[in-house]
Formats: C-alpha cells, structure tokens, sequence
C-alpha cells in the first residue's frame, strides 16, 4: 500500500513538472512578430538600501514564476488561446493565466525617470539612471544602472512665520526640531516636520491650522553638497465683508469648546426625519437620545471617557483620546467626533467652537454560539459555547458577559468487555461543562 502512494506521488510530481516545462516551452508561441517578452529588470545600484523602493516604482514587472523558473501563469493563459475558444478556457485565462508582459521602452523611460526622482527625493541631487535593454530571442532583459552620487546635507535652517506668536511657539519648540545641521536631507524629513509642527499647533488651540499654511524653499545651488532651508508658515485668507474677494489675515485664530453635545443613539438614517428627542444637562454637555437616556443612571461613567471639556483651548490629543476611550468601551459600532465653527469676528483671535459627540451604540443583548469537533488522544466528541452578552446591564456603560461551554466525548472502556459496555463505544460516555462569568 506504502508502494503504491510513493508511487502515485512520484507520478503527480512528475506529471506536474512536465506541465510545468511545457508551459514555459509554450510563453512564446502568442507574442508578436517584432515584439519582445519582458524576461527582467536588473538594477546596478552602489546605494542597495534602495533597492525595494526601486523595484516597487517599476513601470513594467516581468510575468509571475514558479519556484523562480517557471513561468506557470503565462504558459496557462498561452494553452487556454489554442484552438477555438470557449467558456472554460476563458475562466482559464481570466483565473489562473496570465497576459504575457511585452516590453513597452515608454515605460522603460518613465520608470527610469521615477527612479532618478526617489533619488533626489532622498537628497541625491546628482543621480543619473541610465537604462539599457538586452535583446535575445523573443525575451529582453532591461537594465537600469544608478549612479546615485553624495547626498546634500542641512547646513542652515531658517524661518520666516508671520504670525509672530505662531513664529515664538515654533522657535520655543521643547521638542527638537527634526531638521538639524549636518542630518542628510530627504523629502521624507520634510514633511515630517511639517506634520509634527502642525501637530503641536492643532494641541494648542488651532483648530483651523493644516500643514497647507507650511511649506519649505530649498536652496541647493550652494556647490558643497549642502541645502539651505527656509520653513516658510503663511497666515490665512479670509474674504472681505460684502466682496467675493479675499485678504490675508494678520494671524492665526484659536479656538476654545463653547458647547459639547453628545448623541448616544445616533443613527445617520434617521438624521433628515423629524425624531423627537431629549436633552439632559451633564457636567456642562448636552447628552441627546431619542426617549429614555440610556445611561442617565450612571452618566459620569460614559463622561470619564470624554476629554474634551467646555471653556478649554481646542486640542486635536484630546479628541483622539477621547475616540480611543469611547472606542474600548465595546457598546458603540460608530463613534463620530466633529466640530463646527461658530458666529465670530475675524478679528477675533479666539473663536468658539461646538462639538458633537455622535455614538451609534451596538444592539443592548447579544447570542452567540459556537460547534466543533474535537480529537482528545484519540477520544472523539464535539463541543460548543454559548455566550450571552449585555453591553448596558446597569445602564452604566458596563458590559456583562456570561459563558457556557460543554463537550460529549467517546471514552472506551477497555476494562470490561460485556456486551452492554462494548455496546457504549459508539455512544458519547463522557461530558464537561465550564461557567465563565464576567
């Protein structure tokens, strides 16, 4: 018996590498006269640490190979087009195959350029990629050779905000800039500065502040190797009284919680139809529902887990904390935390801002139950759970959860062998039951 399943095996095996070898016999047989199948891209590069990014810019990648030779797919898209085609070998080739790749030298160009541009995005200003193809049969080989040179370092960082408390709370920075003398440059660097610095603005108090106001002038023409940067933080516009035209504003504006509202059974179907609702007052937010509170009897639990208060300076931290909090609750499917801008001079240099709390809470009760079977030393059975979960039982956000689980298993019985206890080896003669309560 052992024989004849090696044997079967080695035929399967066989039987396989021969489709395998005919199908990369067969990857050339569609391609046209003139045209050539793309067999590889190989880079020369002295900077390998490149490489992936590289590869993953390409504009043409030769067909999938298997085991790194075979090129499965392409030789099972080229069987399915012999002969007349139908249904199934159109399923073929749609599932399984796969068109051949032919080189396209217009791709081959602009993947050359993308190239020399990663490079003078990672600060290797004087990259050349010069790109060459190897033809041979019907298949080409291109290859890209990289030639990256020195990078460009920092060597000056300056400023020019106009906002001149945006300008102190940038230079009085506790946290080090990311741009430093002497650090390689990259775009990458670049744009996380800006994000960190629009960050920290947005934790205090801009609530209208983007990286949109930022950006950075590059001099590179220095002939050292070195780039000076200017952080350049524009003010906004703001449109001029009675006029479809706009001026640039004097500063930034803050922004401070005038009014929180927070809707615990939101449901965005019912947003445009007339709902009646209830209002309740609660450590100065306006907790919204549709009838009966669901956590009015324990309302200070559900506000233990909002950050956001009235009267404070807007903090982008605190309506991440507070979505993160809400969201380990477990009870709400759909957290929502938006703000919306309201009635202010534009001279005004801090403005009020509401903000609502929208919560879409996940059914009050839930069943759920479970089978599988099991295989214990040779004992087979089956076991399932039931699991009963109530995600408001104390109408304090709290979530209680209890679990049975149980298993039948057939034991044998190998220490007497009558007739009734042989009879019981088909029979499930043993059984456990766990109580999970939490």
């Amino acid at each position: 018996m052992t024989k004849g399943i090696l044997h079967f095996t080695t035929l399967a095996t066989l039987l396989l590498f021969a489709m395998l070898l005919s199908s990369s016999c067969n990857v050339f047989k569609t391609i046209p006269e003139g045209r050539h199948l793309l067999d590889k891209n190989i880079i020369k590069n002295n900077r390998s640490e490149y490489n992936e990014s590289v590869v993953a810019i390409f504009k043409q990648k030769p067909n999938r190979k298997i085991l790194g030779v075979f090129r499965f797919h392409l030789g099972v898209y080229n069987l399915a087009t012999l002969g007349k085609e139908t249904k199934f070998k159109k399923w073929i080739k749609e599932a399984i195959g796969e068109e051949p790749i032919l080189l396209d030298t217009n791709l081959t160009y602009k993947s050359q350029e993308q190239i020399e541009i990663l490079f003078q995005n990672n600060g290797y200003f004087n990259a050349t990629v010069i790109d060459s193809t190897v033809y041979k049969r019907k298949k080409a080989r291109v290859y890209y050779k990289i030639k990256s040179g020195e990078p460009y370092k920092i060597r000056n960082i300056k400023y020019e905000i106009k906002d001149s408390t945006i300008r102190e709370l940038i230079l009085n920075d506790p946290t080090p800039s990311l741009l430093s003398s002497g650090k390689k440059f990259s775009n990458a660097l670049l744009q996380n500065e800006l994000n960190r610095v629009s960050i920290r603005l947005r934790n205090l108090g801009y609530f209208n502040f983007s990286t949109q106001y930022i950006y950075f002038d590059i001099d590179s023409s220095l002939k050292s190797n070195q780039v000076d940067i200017w952080m350049v933080v524009t003010n906004p516009q703001t449109r001029v009284k009675d006029s479809a035209q706009t001026v640039e504003s004097e500063f930034h504006q803050k922004s401070y919680i005038k009014e929180i509202f927070i809707e615990v059974d939101y449901d965005p179907i019912l947003t445009t139809t007339s709902v009646e609702k209830d209002t309740t007052y609660i450590e100065n937010m306006v907790f919204i529902s549709r009838g009966q509170l669901q956590y009015s009897q324990n309302a200070k639990h559900l506000v233990e887990h909002v950050f956001i208060k009235k009267d404070s300076l807007y903090a982008q931290e605190n309506f991440d904390l507070t979505y993160r909090r809400l969201s380990d609750l477990g009870i709400f499917r759909f957290i929502n935390i938006r703000s919306e801008i309201l009635d202010h001079s534009p001279t005004d240099s801090i403005i009020p801002l509401r903000c609502f709390i929208l919560l879409s809470p996940q059914p009050r009760q839930e069943f759920k139950a479970e089978a599988e079977g099991t295989n214990n030393g040779g004992n087979f059975g089956i076991a399932g759970n039931l699991v009963y979960r109530n995600k408001n039982i104390f109408k304090g956000a709290e979530t209680f959860t209890f679990k049975i689980k149980g298993g039948l298993e057939i034991q044998q019985n190998f220490g007497d062998t009558t007739y009734e206890t042989t009879s019981q080896l088909a029979l499930f003669n043993a059984y456990e039951i766990d109580r999970n309560l939490h």
